[in-house]
């Protein structure tokens, strides 16, 4: 459902695009001494660090940072030498280095090793996850940290056992934190930002580039202009070369705003391609004009000495989705018998097509679960196959169990949605805010509370969360909050005297008798790992505690039976049913589908409701990123489908499956509906 899925809970920060554009050479070396001083680093370039962000810098003294990078493939060692101009020094400083040793489009894990106070932390992900660099024990990293006036160095030495070659691309980065006396903001410092320049020690795409040669031969200049066919606007930030002899060098380029590119490259034969395979590859809801890069295309050049290259302007072609893969009409609307085979060859397709590693779907037809299967990989780095026991991160979907539990305690008379929260619980992070007391239960479950969709600091579980201030006053509009969720989690256990874990066993897994479904993870289970752009991410499977707005855990074959039971209207009176999926709300600026297959989306008590060509829909759908999920039921034929992808792309995935099931694939034409926002 287009109108509903740009809503759903973010839980990081907007996205740019991957592989920050930075790129250093790096040359071999003999073995050096680690004490922190550059007495044998006097051949090898600088490298500055400058992108900064967070608090400005106060002076050109507050804050400066560059970085020296060599090898030794005799020693499989990686040498880098950093150092640090800071006017003042804090406790709070510190100073962290990014390795990815594979660096490729199948991802990797990124080793991470934090100097603080002349102390290392090595952070590496777990063999399951990344194989790799598993590998890398504090014993293989020897390093020296030295402070003499406003200068610090770091001197360090990494041991890479199979990852160090000749002619071969790596990825690294640097993150340097300062804290000023009696500041409590803090200035970051980046080789290169990535999506925001955190986090890089979760997803390898936010490295810059390190391309290990084997000897200083002079480099030549190359540029050129890229242009995206039939797109307005630059549709990706940097493209792609590669040595055309060897493969395993190659370097991402950034693209200014308008599709200029600059590069050096040492004399050979090269070349270009797109970065990506999807004109948007970040894009944080799965929309967008996401439309499939040709991946095939190549601009052949060639660097010869002392000669600058120009490739003018470099057409990348761009395709638009295959429609012959629809129908006229979706096949669970048709009257047809389900075709196993042909659902899994269209599922297979556009998996391939919007680049989706791993999904689980299920299909509902006359309030059962008509088909239920599994596809793809639990990673793209180890290619562990998706099975029925893998669990995925539903994200905002959580909402719509949370939402049915409490439905439940209104249906039994144990809660009263109308009651102002705060005179059950006070929320101690809104308190600055008189209006929050106007908040009740129903302004949380229909999205009008005010509250924002988090706090400063992102989402926390029920129990954690960070001050805020009200959007607008409770009750006079819409505005997607998971941080209100989260608020009337605490009233609902205050209310009933029982835990949130509890009250998912009792009100929904007992009372539906379906399959369990998560709000917190074990080690017992069986996770997919996200993904951004085919890129695997490595942020925590399950938090350590309940998030009723986004930490539930589950696939398809599981929840398709919440769905049925929805479908069934088990569990409740019909009278709640009706009130739950009556739409109270509407939610602006998505009235229409492109196509006319939908409009008028709205919300309930907890669940999203829109018109559609086939009956009114009932939904939800999540988006942590690297993973995305949705529902769709729709009531009065007690048909749907359920959807969960390990994938930034999951979302037009799951676009796609609605029509091919529900809509068709010719365009309609306009309901004829006035929509009441316009």
């Amino acid at each position: 459902m287009k109108g509903l899925l740009p809503l759903l809970c973010m839980l990081y920060s907007i996205l740019a695009y991957s592989h920050n554009g930075k790129v250093a050479y790096a040359y071999p070396c003999t073995s050096k001494k680690i004490d922190a001083k550059a007495d044998d680093w006097n051949v090898e370039k600088w490298n500055v660090i400058q992108e900064h962000f967070g608090k400005p810098l106060d002076s050109e003294a507050d804050l400066k940072a560059r970085f020296k990078i060599a090898y030794n493939l005799d020693e499989s060692a990686l040498y880098f030498f950093t150092e640090i101009t800071d006017d003042q020094y804090s406790p709070e400083d510190y100073y962290e280095f990014y390795i990815n040793g594979i660096h490729s489009k199948g991802g990797g894990g990124v080793a991470s090793l934090i100097f603080r106070n002349k102390e290392l932390q090595l952070r590496i992900h777990g063999k399951h996850k990344d194989p790799i660099h598993a590998q890398i024990t504090e014993d293989r990293v020897q390093f020296k940290s030295r402070r003499k006036g406003h200068i610090q160095t770091i001197e360090a030495r990494i041991i890479l056992p199979n990852i160090l070659e000749n002619t071969k691309t790596i990825g690294i980065d640097h993150f340097i934190v300062d804290v000023d006396f009696g500041n409590v903001e803090k200035t970051y410092f980046n080789w290169g930002i990535g999506y925001n320049g955190f986090w890089k020690e979760f997803n390898s795409g936010q490295l810059g580039d390190i391309v290990l040669l084997p000897e200083k031969n002079p480099l030549q200049k190359v540029t050129g202009l890229i242009v995206f066919e039939n797109q307005e606007l630059l549709a990706q930030k940097t493209v792609r070369i590669t040595d055309r002899k060897k493969p395993e060098f190659w370097i991402e380029v950034k693209l200014d705003s308008i599709g200029n590119f600059e590069a050096e490259l040492p004399e050979g034969a090269y070349y270009l391609s797109p970065s990506y395979e999807l004109t948007h590859p970040f894009a944080g809801d799965g929309y967008g004009n996401q439309f499939r890069v040709d991946t095939h295309f190549r601009n052949f050049f060639s660097i010869e000495r002392a000669k600058p290259s120009d490739l003018g302007e470099v057409v990348i072609p761009v395709f638009k989705e295959s429609n012959y893969l629809f129908k006229e009409k979706g096949i669970v609307v048709s009257g047809e018998d389900l075709n196993a085979f042909e659902i899994d060859a269209f599922i297979r397709a556009q998996m391939a097509y919007y680049n989706v590693p791993g999904a689980s779907v299920a299909i509902i037809k006359d309030g059962k679960v008509a088909y239920d299967k599994v596809f793809g990989h639990k990673s793209l780095l180890t290619h562990v196959p998706i099975t029925k026991q893998t669990k995925f991160q539903a994200a905002s979907v959580t909402k719509s169990v949370f939402a049915f539990i409490v439905n439940r305690l209104v249906d039994q008379k144990e809660f009263d949605l109308d009651i102002p929260l705060y005179t059950l619980l006070h929320f101690p992070n809104y308190e600055n805010d008189s209006r929050y007391k106007k908040i009740t239960g129903r302004m949380v479950l229909n999205h009008t509370s005010g509250m924002p969709n988090w706090a400063f600091g992102g989402p926390g579980g029920h129990v954690s969360g960070a001050e805020g201030k009200l959007n607008f006053d409770p009750g006079t509009q819409f505005g997607y909050s998971g941080e209100a969720f989260e608020y009337l989690a605490r009233v609902i256990e205050k209310v009933t005297g029982k835990g949130i874990n509890r009250l998912l066993q009792e009100e929904v897994i007992n009372a539906l008798e379906i399959e369990p479904i998560y709000f917190v993870g074990n080690e017992n289970l069986e996770f997919a790992q996200g993904h951004l752009q085919s890129n695997p991410t490595y942020w925590a499977e399950y938090g350590t505690e309940p998030g009723v707005a986004h930490s539930m855990l589950t696939n398809a074959s599981d929840f398709a039976k919440f769905v049925v039971a929805l479908a069934n209207r088990q569990g409740m009176s019909a009278e709640q049913y009706d009130a739950m999926f009556y739409k109270a709300v509407l939610s602006p600026d998505y009235p229409t589908s492109p196509e006319y297959n939908y409009w008028d989306l709205g919300i309930g008590l907890g669940f999203f409701v829109q018109e559609t060509v086939v009956g009114k829909a009932i939904m939800h759908g999540g988006s942590n990123y690297d993973f995305q999920s949705e529902f769709v039921l729709y009531p009065e034929s007690r048909n749907g489908f359920v959807i969960f992808t390990n994938s930034n792309t999951g979302h037009k995935l799951g676009q796609a499956l609605g029509k091919y099931l529900f809509y068709g694939g010719t365009t309609k034409q306009p309901p004829g509906i006035k929509n009441p926002q316009n």
